[in-house]
């Protein structure tokens, strides 16, 4: 064969592993094994092209593959353990087939290669060792003895467990042939055992069907704890991923493993989620079959899953709802544990409401007729006539059409009020929630092709005045139809109406469909660009910046020289027309975000000696604002102005303003581009999520409002150099006294970008008005724990929430950006706005 160069063999083995990726896992070794140049072994062929796209986990053979590969000769006995034969092996350890002698029983003997003995790897096989001796479940495998054996190469560790005979979770359902419910109740052993290693305070993070060991018997073993995460292991460990390293399995991979960051037990639900949608379909939830790794992280990070009723159209209601909790694609709108997965799967067996419906009043009633509809007549019956009566007799008096025909009109005006209850929580319309959007309407589409049938037959009845009957079954109808059938139809006329939820949600999934394109294939020029700028960028570090559906990149700003970006959802793209080349405010314009560099250092008021034990604070600030705490924050999105009324009014149909567009105040005109105020926190963080955003951490109001610079003022030391750079009360005669300082003529709030921008570009961080952030206000917010990434304070709520920056009404002495205030979140005011914010999806 010719001779390659590196680069063109990298090409010719990437190619090669690629088309491995379509075959099952159990057959890649074998595929590879036979195209491999000459001179070439496996370990090699991977890490060659590892290096560069991290195609090992894809290929990993499950326990069970052919030992072909394997080049390092067989111990004879390891420990107290005759080795036999090779199970399988992964990227660091191999495992035997063994006898222990005594209590005479074969053990899986796992053995650390030394060749992959690196102190990480040493690590990980101790902390597997660890996590498995904590768990004691029938559906876990147990870990029987650890040691260290000399096999001739040196020292390894190895640790015995035991074996479990039995297929991957996908192919033993396959060969046993499960149906659906049986398939079901399968995964529901599985979740169990998880919920087990849960409140044991481990993480799996690589659960997927190879690692469920499945007996003949249908006795489930959870297997293969090389990444698990122990609650109490130390910082280093608790934040692997945090600091980019990705572990798992891309196939089963929750988004936020994907991007990067903290995993903890609800990505194990995820990969639970993942693999009931395959037991179900024979699919991956995302499509992620053929590419290559990082196109692979790139899809999973996103988290648009397929709805599974493109693979199995007969999967509805109660089971997509579960898979959408679980597969959700933000942590915390999946289930809270995995135990309330377990519950939920439990239910939907038993034929009882599921949590991620919400049930009605009528639900009870429903299910009970729907599962039992003989048993419920004759009990219902038996109420009401002699015991004497027989269950035939019984039987044979109740109208089952009629008894079939309320269910199904109750039932369909319980499932009106859950696609009524959940058209709010549809957002944002992007491609991670499409699916959510389908099922939505799946449900809805078939409730309206049944609602003429539903219309007709209570239009008959009523015609016709006649009573259902006198058993319990013809009671609930009779009552139902009185109370609750008129309000059914005038619902589902109001649900179907032009212009009502139906056609609303009709035009979130058109915009779900079309905001990526819109927003990231029709720009693909502009994203490569910014990606280009900011990898060049020393401020971001590592960031590698990929497309971030539903914004537009806006280029650089001229003065900072951070990313811009346009909130595509919220208005009309701005243009860098201003003879500045900034962004400048106009009525109808979108949001624009500024990409903010991460940051180490300290956010609060700043000591003196940051290093020492005694703390001072600067001139104006209150001890609530300090003393300093050391954060680490990931890059960010930031809104360049605070939000105006004119995009408040666009996104949400109102304008909560007190100083609303139009009013005059002491002679000033306010007008849409001043901004929003007298809104809650409590509906801003409601209402938000629908574009993608959220409000800023204190943290990181902090870090964008000081933009790098030294000077927590902003502009200078002195207090008179506010004049014209910040919006304060020097309308107030004693102010203007106290200071010496000229009435600016602006009350109460200004236009945004009246005043000049920080070093980030950002405009009116200091006046103006309180800006909102998403932490709950303590006055020791210093001394709490901070979520890494972007130090949101870890405190239990109590009503109180935090805001930053100041208002128009305060005084030069008290602007500074470690200012900080507390509000009730159900409150208004007049001062208090908001400068919307985003995480940078990576």
């Amino acid at each position: 064969m010719a001779h390659l160069s590196r680069a063109d063999e990298r090409e010719e083995y990437r190619a090669l592993l690629r088309d491995a990726l379509e075959l099952p896992a159990a057959e890649r070794d074998a595929f590879l094994l036979e195209r491999l140049r000459p001179g070439k072994t496996l370990d090699e062929a991977r890490a060659l092209v590892a290096g560069v796209d991290d195609l090992g986990a894809f290929l990993e053979a499950p326990l069970g593959a052919s030992p072909a590969a394997s080049a390092s000769p067989i111990p004879e006995r390891i420990g107290p353990y005759a080795v036999e034969r090779v199970l399988g092996w992964g990227s660091a350890g191999v495992v035997y087939l063994a006898q222990q002698s005594s209590p005479r029983r074969p053990v899986a003997l796992k053995v650390l290669r030394i060749d992959r003995a690196g102190p990480s790897a040493v690590d990980r096989f101790r902390r597997e060792i660890r996590a498995l001796a904590q768990l004691d479940h029938p559906g876990i495998a147990t870990v029987y003895e650890a040691g260290v054996a000399d096999l001739g190469v040196g020292e390894q560790s190895w640790f015995a467990m035991e074996f479990v005979d039995g297929l991957p979770l996908t192919a033993y359902a396959d060969r046993a042939g499960l149906d659906r419910r049986e398939r079901i109740a399968l995964l529901l052993r599985v979740a169990r055992a998880v919920h087990h290693v849960h409140d044991q305070g481990v993480v799996h993070r690589d659960l997927k069907p190879e690692n469920v060991l499945v007996r003949e018997d249908g006795t489930v073993r959870v297997v293969d704890f090389g990444v698990a995460r122990v609650r109490d292991d130390d910082a280093e460990h608790l934040t692997l991923t945090a600091t980019g390293q990705v572990v798992g399995t891309l196939a089963y991979m929750a988004p936020e493993q994907a991007r990067g960051g903290v995993v903890d037990e609800r990505a194990d639900q995820f990969a639970l989620g993942a693999m009931l949608y395959e037991l179900l379909t024979g699919e991956l939830p995302l499509p992620i079959r053929g590419r290559l790794p990082h196109d692979a992280l790139r899809v999973i990070a996103e988290g648009a899953w397929t709805s599974p009723t493109r693979y199995e159209p007969g999967l509805r209601g109660d089971v997509v709802a579960i898979l959408a909790t679980a597969l959700a694609s933000e942590p915390n709108r999946r289930y809270a544990t995995v135990g309330a997965f377990a519950d939920d799967l439990e239910r939907f067996l038993d034929g009882r409401s599921v949590a991620a419906r919400r049930p009605t009043k009528l639900d009870g009633v429903l299910r009970v007729v729907r599962r039992y509809p003989l048993a419920f007549a004759a009990v219902a019956a038996a109420l009401l006539v002699t015991g004497a009566v027989s269950a035939i007799a019984l039987r044979s008096s109740i109208d089952r059409r009629r008894a079939n025909a309320v269910a199904m009109v109750m039932s369909d005006s319980a499932l009106l009020g859950r696609l009524r209850g959940t058209v709010d929580e549809l957002w944002p319309a992007d491609s991670r929630t499409l699916p959510e959007i389908e099922a939505w309407l799946g449900s809805a589409s078939d409730l309206r092709g049944r609602f003429p049938k539903h219309e007709r037959w209570l239009e008959g009845v009523a015609d016709r005045g006649e009573s259902p009957g006198s058993n319990v079954v013809g009671e609930i109808e009779s009552a139902w139809l009185v109370q609750e059938g008129e309000a059914f139809v005038a619902s589902m006329q109001t649900m179907f109406a032009p212009g009502g939820p139906y056609d609303a949600v009709l035009r979130r999934h058109r915009d779900a469909e079309q905001l990526r394109r819109r927003t990231v294939d029709d720009h693909r020029d502009a994203w490569r660009a910014a990606a280009e700028r900011v990898a060049a960028d020393p401020r971001f570090a590592d960031l590698v910046l990929l497309p971030q559906e539903g914004l537009v990149p806006l280029g650089p700003d001229p003065l900072s020289g951070l990313e811009e970006f346009a909130v595509h959802a919220t208005g009309a793209i701005p243009a860098r027309d201003d003879p500045s080349g900034c962004v400048v405010p106009r009525t109808g314009d979108a949001l624009t975000l500024v990409l903010v560099p991460s940051s180490s250092g300290l956010v609060g008021g700043q000591s003196v000696d940051p290093d020492g034990e005694h703390y001072a604070a600067p001139p104006g600030c209150s001890p609530h604002e300090g003393p300093p705490v050391r954060l680490d924050l990931d890059p960010f999105l930031i809104s360049k102005f605070e939000m105006t009324q004119d995009q408040w009014r666009r996104c949400f149909g109102s304008n909560p303003a007190d100083w609303d567009a139009g009013s005059e105040i002491q002679g000033a005109t306010i007008d849409g581009l001043h901004p929003v105020e007298s809104m809650t926190w409590e509906e801003t963080v409601r209402l938000l999520p629908r574009y993608g955003l959220t409000l800023p951490t204190e943290a990181q109001w902090e870090v964008a409002a000081l933009g790098g610079s030294a000077c927590a003022r902003l502009f200078g030391d002195e207090v008179r150099d506010c004049i014209g750079l910040v919006n304060w009360a020097s309308h107030r005669e004693e102010q203007q006294e106290r200071y010496g300082l000229p009435d600016d003529g602006i009350y109460p709030h200004s236009r945004v970008g009246t005043f000049p921008p920080n070093r980030y570009g950002l405009h009116d961080v200091l006046g103006n008005v309180w800006e909102l952030c998403l932490d709950v206000y303590k006055v020791d917010y210093h001394e709490l724990e901070h979520r890494p990434g972007d130090g949101l304070v870890l405190a239990e709520a109590d009503g109180d929430v935090s805001r930053r920056g100041g208002s128009c009404l305060d005084t030069p002495a008290s602007m500074h950006v470690y200012a900080r205030s507390d509000r009730l979140a159900n409150d208004r005011d007049t001062l208090t706005g908001l400068r919307p914010a985003r995480s940078v999806r990576r």
